[in-house]
């Protein structure tokens, strides 16, 4: 006999899984930022603001990260909280595209960057922070794929979404 009910699990379990990379993409303000470049890779710390699944980071276009994403938009992120107990350890490690925010996106963005750090909100209503004086962009990572690591689970624990 067929299984009927695996379709509405596997749709339960994503939203679950969304549900909780975007909790945890909440709760947290850093992000490792992995781009490449002529066969080099970098890496780079960054303040995001998450809308859903897409993150939300500021940049200088000249910083090595903004021009290898303008090469080539293939990143890697990973958002982790340190901690001296193996169990405790879960993260976030994120295969996706990244690109600079232009035109009618970057209202929508700014205001998601303010929600998360409004001690920022006069500051980016500075239209000649952006491109102007001191060239500073948005930029965003839409995911491709989201791996949830989770040591409290059991140990090496992982939970894919592929989007």
């Amino acid at each position: 006999m067929e299984d009927r009910t695996l379709p509405h699990k596997c749709k339960y379990e994503e939203r679950m899984m969304r549900e909780t990379v975007a909790g945890f993409l909440d709760g947290h303000n850093t992000m490792s930022l992995a781009t490449s470049r002529d066969g080099s890779v970098y890496a780079a710390s960054l303040f995001y603001a998450s809308d859903g699944l897409t993150l939300y980071f500021l940049s200088d276009p000249g910083s090595a990260h903004s021009v290898n994403i303008s090469l080539d938009p293939e990143v890697a992120v990973t958002i982790s909280k340190d901690h001296t107990e193996w169990k405790k350890i879960s993260g976030l490690q994120i295969r996706g595209r990244a690109y600079e925010v232009t035109g009618g996106e970057s209202e929508p963005a700014r205001k998601i960057f303010e929600k998360k750090y409004p001690f920022l909100a006069g500051l980016l209503g500075m239209p000649d922070l952006f491109r102007g004086a001191r060239g500073i962009a948005f930029y965003k990572v839409v995911p491709q794929t989201v791996r949830l690591i989770d040591n409290s689970v059991h140990f090496g624990y992982k939970a894919e979404l592929s989007l």
